[in-house]
């Protein structure tokens, strides 16, 4: 799932999930295409549906229909577009008008097991590095470029240029100077929120990032997001943004994490918070009067 990856505004691939969602159930499905066959419509179906909501790529979707095209890759991605594109042509005017196809990507960004499948196909050297550096319980991990150089008897370069991919997974090196247990632990035993909310605070963005990957079940940090899904609320029209508010209203401790755009203009990326806290945040998000109209 993706997955991954979690917005003031909504990510664009949140809001695709949410445009599909209310496309589907507002009955675009049952519209097949001018000069599209129902075979081809309900191939295009499972591609696009499979691609959107599971944690495959287009390479992976190449196998699974045994693309005969020597670009199965390719050929996924364009039958992808299609039903995207066709979809969108079959949604109400409603949905059109909220959600512009200009605005939906036909792509969506590589989960972290997506990352490591690929990888793994080209070598895994990136997952070693990555494995060095967490550690395991008999051997403490290493940010060290050398000592990784040494451990998996690879030239310093190899390691630097691992750095740099392992980066784009949100995992900085630099920054990894403490065991992922140990977060584990001063998590569970500090129930003073305003202690919860400082160390938040204290966290970068690669850290938390770092974290949330190591823990892939969100059994420590999860999102506002994720957490109001579960919890039947609906945030279409509204952002995340007023969700977090009301939640850091409540004394619940929520961290913002932000990023800049390609024009320069700061986005934000996600709400975190506390998966031990999930509850409470549904508790307090229920009792506000004003999200009533999301449940």
């Amino acid at each position: 799932m993706l997955k991954e990856i979690l917005t003031v505004e909504q990510t664009a691939q949140e809001k695709k999930m949410v445009w599909m969602e209310q496309a589907i159930q507002g009955g675009a499905l049952s519209k097949r295409p001018f000069h599209t066959n129902q075979k081809q419509w309900e191939k295009q179906q499972d591609i696009g549906i499979t691609y959107t909501f599971g944690d495959v790529t287009f390479g992976d979707l190449g196998r699974i229909h045994e693309s005969t095209r020597k670009n199965k890759r390719e050929n996924m991605r364009q039958l992808n577009k299609k039903f995207v594109i066709n979809l969108w042509k079959n949604s109400s005017p409603a949905l059109q008008a909220e959600y512009p196809l200009g605005e939906i990507p036909f792509a969506k960004p590589l989960t972290q097991k997506s990352r490591e499948r690929i990888s793994e196909a080209q070598g895994g050297l990136s997952i070693r590095i990555k494995e060095v550096t967490l550690g395991t319980e008999e051997k403490k991990g290493t940010t060290d470029p050398a000592k990784i150089a040494s451990e998996l008897n690879i030239p310093l370069a190899q390691v630097l240029t691992g750095k740099s991919v392992l980066k784009g997974w949100g995992i900085n090196l630099d920054e990894l100077n403490y065991p992922y247990d140990d977060l584990v632990e001063k998590v569970k035993n500090e129930n003073d929120d305003i202690k919860l909310q400082e160390f938040l605070d204290s966290l970068s963005t690669n850290r938390l990032r770092y974290t949330m990957q190591r823990d892939s079940e969100h059994k420590i940090l999860t999102t506002v997001f994720v957490v109001v899904r579960e919890k039947g609320f609906r945030f279409h029209k509204r952002p995340v943004r007023y969700a977090a508010e009301k939640i850091k209203t409540a004394g619940i401790p929520v961290k913002q994490i932000v990023r800049l755009g390609k024009n320069g203009k700061m986005h934000c990326f996600s709400y975190i918070v506390y998966t031990k806290h999930a509850d409470r945040i549904a508790e307090a998000l229920r009792n506000d009067p004003d999200l009533q109209r999301f449940r």
